[in-house]
């Protein structure tokens, strides 16, 4: 971290000398000086966010905001309800396009679309799956109540909320490097940490099936639909994905805890 502030503040003051001595150019030297000093407040930012626990939730809503608006906004274009141009690419090469159409959103470009929902599809899905994974609060003694530790319904499904968007704009964007690099980022994780499997299935199983199913709706229509048949099958499908995702996840939750043994077994 002492890196990441150091060095932009060292390559900022190496333009400030520069400038102070008379540059060739003092035009490029001040535009030098100020993207390293934003690259310095940023970086500065960064840090202050990650140290304080206010500012981890400011990160990570801000991050959480980053991806529903590049997700929604994508969806809510193919589905007819807002304007957006080049949202969406078309191609007659099958060897681009098995469809025809590709989603690009306000990137314009499917494949770089696809990278950036795949890493926010990641993230999202591995967070809810060690969320689930790790183990259930007991009550005091043997005989205690178990607490669940998933709290509320609404946080529950505010955690499992932008699976669905992500996945929807992941299979659009028809960029198979995204697909084969997520698969094979998820292969690696769940064999180091076998233990997030069963989570990770339970969480991401609904979410999957639903945007399977919602690609394969609008691949029929060239992603050219109606706004109020598209933005209703968005919304049921959306929905679905939610009620059903959460049963699954406290389901899976319930019969892992269920398995462990009893607690005299731990006591000598």
């Amino acid at each position: 971290m002492k890196i990441m502030l150091i060095a932009p503040l060292l390559v900022l003051s190496l333009y400030l000398v520069q400038w102070l001595r008379g540059p060739l150019s003092a035009q490029g030297t001040m535009n030098e000086i100020l993207r390293w000093g934003l690259y310095a407040s940023f970086a500065f930012l960064v840090c202050f966010c990650a140290l304080n626990r206010v500012g981890r939730q400011l990160i990570f809503a801000a991050w959480s905001i980053l991806g529903m608006f590049l997700s929604m906004r994508a969806l809510l274009a193919v589905c007819g309800v807002i304007e957006l141009p080049f949202a969406v690419a078309y191609s007659h090469s099958s060897a681009v396009s098995v469809t025809g159409a590709r989603l690009a959103g306000v990137m314009e470009y499917p494949n770089a679309f696809g990278a950036v929902m795949a890493v926010f599809l990641l993230e999202r899905l591995f967070a809810v799956a060690t969320y689930y994974e790790r183990p259930q609060k007991r009550g005091d003694g043997c005989g205690g109540v178990e607490q669940e530790e998933a709290g509320s319904t609404a946080a529950a499904l505010l955690r499992l909320l932008p699976l669905f968007p992500y996945a929807a704009a992941l299979l659009l964007s028809e960029s198979r490097g995204a697909w084969l690099t997520a698969a094979c980022a998820c292969a690696a994780v769940l064999l180091w940490k076998r233990q997030l499997i069963a989570p990770l299935l339970a969480a991401g199983a609904a979410p999957m099936v639903a945007a399977a199913l919602f690609y394969r709706q609008l691949a029929r229509a060239g992603l050219a639909v109606e706004s109020s048949p598209g933005l209703l099958l968005l919304a049921g499908l959306w929905a679905g994905a939610l009620l059903a995702g959460l049963w699954l996840c406290r389901r899976q939750r319930s019969a892992a805890g269920s398995a462990e043994p009893p607690c005299w077994h731990w006591r000598r």
